[in-house]
């Protein structure tokens, strides 16, 4: 079955280095169009020049990049469907580096009511295509992790929003009066045909999507009109609240590029959020740090894999000449959150990057709602507690911890299994 294509057991028998070679990093935040008539008016408007192209035997798509107030923002003209559009977003991640991604265009209106003279943000995809299945585990709505964010930016652009559901479908014509009123009876408010996809592509690698749609043809149970539909599809207004979210993460980047103060210059330490493909760098540098626990089960690939897939946006890892010097696992469970195996390597403590990370998994975890985090430190390791202290994480003596295995867990010689 397709509901059955999430295989995170197995590693992938191609890759993106492949087809295009090493990993290039030009630039942060990309916009994503789907209409002709805006990449062209943008292209006439700004400066561009070609990063990068998708290439593709039907023709190569051009990845262009231009100035925002000192910012590069990549955009692209992407195929329509989540297959397209997911693969599209997967390549171009690869050719440019980017790591948030801005998109938008029209949909269909389920409840005209709600949406007329509204720009549509979608908290949930319905997942009726094919592309979310192989990147995230099955289950009938996804979430967009960044609902909240878009709808409060878009608000203080002055847009008229509304929030809901959406159903994704690569079956255009086939959107039949009985889907129409399942999804209608779910809270469906609109139908696209990419945001289910996009958005698993995005939680698999840990980037961040921020979407939204101005609907265009209105879908009835007894009719169907499409007389906005063109306007929808190439509203150039659209284009500039895209640029309004792509300030936003400029000046967050810019933010968290100057909390860590106490990092020199000369280090050129990066930050972005951990991968699978970190896995074997990472546990080489837990590994070789004292104070961390690890077992065969919770901390193999196959473990850590699981972790990142539940936990996208809130684990990260710090870059020095392309090489990983450290790392922080942090996730929730809808209420509370919880950090693990923070670790930096020896030689490139007390410059900051511990500091930064958890400030950056604190920050990630608070944008999804939660409102306190927690964490454990073997009690030999007193420089750990020390910097935890220093960082308000206090110790509490009103509580006895307790756990109950559900299966062996073996640790490693070196380290001080939990008692």
């Amino acid at each position: 079955m397709i509901t059955d294509s999430f295989d995170d057991k197995t590693p992938s028998i191609t890759s993106r280095e492949a087809f295009y070679g090493p990993q290039k990093h030009q630039c942060d935040i990309c916009i994503v169009t789907f209409s002709q008539n805006i990449l062209e008016a943008l292209l006439e408007r700004f400066d561009c020049r070609k990063l990068a192209e998708i290439t593709a035997c039907n023709g190569n798509i051009p990845i262009y990049g231009f100035d925002l107030h000192g910012t590069t923002i990549a955009i692209y003209l992407s195929g329509q469907g989540a297959s397209l559009a997911g693969g599209h977003i997967e390549e171009s991640n690869w050719l440019v580096g980017a790591r948030h991604y801005i998109t938008f265009g029209s949909a269909g209106s389920l409840c005209h009511k709600a949406t007329h003279g509204r720009i549509v943000v979608p908290t949930e995809a319905y997942r009726d295509e094919g592309m979310s299945y192989h990147y995230a585990p099955k289950s009938d709505y996804i979430t967009m992790r960044n609902a909240a964010k878009v709808a409060a930016w878009l608000k203080e652009a002055g847009a008229p929003v509304v929030t809901g559901r959406c159903w994704t479908t690569d079956a255009f014509f086939r959107e039949t009066q009985g889907l129409y009123a399942k999804r209608v009876a779910e809270g469906c408010i609109a139908v696209d045909m990419e945001l289910a996809g996009l958005q698993a592509v995005c939680d698999f690698y840990g980037l961040e999507l921020y979407s939204f749609l101005q609907t265009g043809d209105v879908l009835e149970k007894d009719g169907y009109d499409t007389a906005e539909l063109g306007k929808a599809n190439h509203e150039y207004a659209n284009f500039e609240l895209a640029l309004k979210i792509a300030e936003k993460l400029a000046e967050e980047s810019s933010s968290m590029e100057k909390e860590p103060s106490s990092l020199p210059d000369k280090a050129q330490v990066t930050f972005r959020t951990m991968l699978p493909d970190d896995y074997d760098a990472v546990y080489a540098l837990w590994t070789s740090c004292d104070g961390i626990g690890l077992n065969d089960v919770d901390d193999s690939r196959e473990g850590i894999t699981r972790y990142l897939l539940r936990n996208p946006q809130t684990c990260f890892v710090a870059n020095q000449d392309n090489n990983i010097v450290g790392v922080i696992l942090a996730g929730h469970d809808g209420r509370r959150g919880f950090i693990y195996h923070l670790a930096i390597r020896p030689d490139c403590r007390r410059m900051g990057i511990a500091r930064a990370l958890v400030g950056m998994a604190t920050d990630a975890l608070r944008d999804c709602g939660i409102s306190k985090v927690a964490l454990l430190a073997f009690v030999h390791n007193t420089g750990g507690n020390i910097f935890w202290e220093g960082m308000g994480f206090t110790s509490r003596d009103d509580l006895v911890y307790r756990n109950y295995p559900l299966r062996t867990l073996n640790y490693l010689k070196r380290s001080i299994p939990p008692k």
